[in-house]
């Protein structure tokens, strides 16, 4: 049982004779009268008795227009809610990112996106970079956006978005926030830092071995710097942590624990995006990088 042959029955069943139903839907009276005689054989019962030079659906007849009608509406759903996923209009964003990005770009970003698309959801997972390039990879984020590492770059489709700086950072009232502390003041103290897995905390420590001092030691240890900003204040810690991201906390200014770093949009080299990624993207690209 065709759809179309559904379709034309419908306009049959509806319409005054042959003739107006053939107009209605741009076809000739023997294309319809055959449609409805292939759903004739295909069922095994009439659709319509004659009545003079009229027609009337038999009870049969009565039951296979209520269902074409359904169909019809459901085929119409079907085509509709396809096409504003195909088009990037509805459909799940699926996204992984730092707080850096959610706390600066995401919430414009996502206005923008929504403003366009209303019937789009967005599932955002919010962690470390590598924790989010094992969800990119494993297929279970479509973007992702994370500091630039030429390790993900050799894996990744990367492009750039944002740009900020990491710094040395204390309560206002710690002993150091006031201003001429050095390096090796710097090594002596206790931090709140990420895993040693990630690149910021790798470059951290290279800069402390490099000038002949341990790396910095970390009292606490967790996946959202950012969010911690309390409590790197009450435990009277230093953190590392960017610039944009302050919050209550003071910046400790040394030229060799500035780091400038870049955020990349990264995909999957391997598969199509779906076209909300593709769409949220683009409005991505577009926003200024700092």
């Amino acid at each position: 049982m065709e759809l179309r042959d559904l379709a034309f029955f419908e306009s049959v069943a509806t319409r005054a004779s042959y003739e107006e139903a053939a107009a209605e839907v741009g076809r000739t009276k023997p294309a319809l009268t055959k449609a409805v005689r292939r759903l004739e054989q295909q069922i095994g019962a009439k659709l319509f008795d004659r009545t003079g030079r009229g027609k009337r659906l038999t009870p049969v007849g009565a039951i296979l227009l209520e269902k074409a009608r359904h169909l019809r509406q459901e085929a119409e759903a079907v085509s509709r809610e396809v096409g504003e996923v195909a088009r990037g209009e509805a459909g799940t964003l699926r996204i992984g990112s730092g707080t850096t990005i959610v706390n600066h770009v995401l919430p414009r970003a996502c206005r923008m996106l929504t403003a366009v698309a209303p019937g789009v959801d967005i599932a955002l997972t919010v962690g470390m970079s590598d924790v989010l390039q094992a969800h990119l990879r494993a297929g279970e984020c479509d973007l992702v956006i994370a500091p630039v590492d030429p390790r993900a770059h050799s894996e990744f489709d990367a492009r750039t978005i944002y740009r900020d700086e990491m710094v040395v950072a204390a309560s206002p009232s710690h002993r150091l926030a006031k201003g001429g502390a050095s390096l090796a003041d710097l090594a002596g103290e206790k931090w709140v830092l990420p895993s040693r897995s990630v690149g910021t905390r790798a470059w951290l420590d290279r800069i402390f071995v490099q000038n002949g001092l341990p790396p910095p030691q970390a009292r606490v240890e967790t996946s959202s710097i950012s969010a911690l900003p309390e409590m790197v204040a009450e435990l009277d810690l230093l953190t590392f942590v960017g610039r944009n991201s302050l919050g209550i906390l003071t910046e400790i200014a040394l030229p060799e624990t500035t780091l400038s770093r870049s955020f990349a949009l990264l995909t999957r080299r391997s598969g199509n995006l779906p076209p909300v990624a593709t769409r949220f993207a683009d409005i991505l690209a577009a926003l200024p990088t700092d």
